[in-house]
């Protein structure tokens, strides 16, 4: 349903790239020291060509509009 929410806990590092996809789907994440994402949400896709902070990544996908299946895929170098 809309209120419905996945959560992945990624272990990336400082300077590394990375990327999630998932159509249809609202993309939010926190920093390892917590602080959440400047730019809020991002719809179907999110990246980073070299990430601010090595640790812990927690991102939070949600059905955006009509509920439906969410596939993500997330892409770290």
């Amino acid at each position: 349903d809309k209120q419905e929410r996945s959560t992945f806990l990624l272990n990336l590092g400082k300077g590394q790239a990375a990327s999630v996809q998932a159509i249809g789907c609202g993309i939010s994440f926190y920093y390892p020291n917590r602080t959440q994402y400047e730019e809020g949400t991002a719809i179907d896709s999110w990246s980073s060509k070299a990430l601010a902070q090595s640790g812990d990544y927690l991102f939070v996908i949600s059905p955006a509009g009509l509920p439906g299946a969410c596939n993500v895929t997330f892409t770290a170098n």
